[in-house]
């Protein structure tokens, strides 16, 4: 917002990426000075895309997750598998429910994972 010549903005990240955590850590420590910074940097990305400058252009800015789904998913299984092997092995035959009892709690797990994934 400009006010009385002066622009002022409020700008605010959650600390969940590296790539946030270094950009909070870099304008934590320039203190008073960040607006030089963000200026600066800025200008030159303007520079280099000046299409968005243009009133046409939308802003949508999609961030990735830092692991996809089925990275995520082969990585809970892979965990889910080393620990359940790491369990002593009874004498006694695998029983089917319980077998099937796991599978679907292990289904039902990784049907979760969107709620770890921002």
């Amino acid at each position: 917002m400009k006010r009385d010549g002066v622009y002022r903005f409020n700008l605010q990240f959650p600390a969940d990426t590296q790539e946030h955590i270094r950009v909070g850590e870099v304008l934590e420590r320039l203190g008073k000075r960040k607006s030089s910074l963000v200026v600066a940097a800025l200008a030159e990305y303007l520079d280099r895309n000046p299409q968005w400058e243009t009133p046409e252009v939308r802003v949508k800015i999609e961030q990735q997750s830092a692991m996809s789904r089925e990275k995520l998913e082969e990585l809970v299984r892979r965990l889910v598998e080393e620990k359940l092997a790491s369990l002593p092995v009874s004498s006694q035959e695998a029983d089917p429910a319980v077998e099937e009892e796991l599978d679907s709690d292990i289904s039902q797990m990784l049907e979760n994972l969107e709620l770890f994934q921002s």
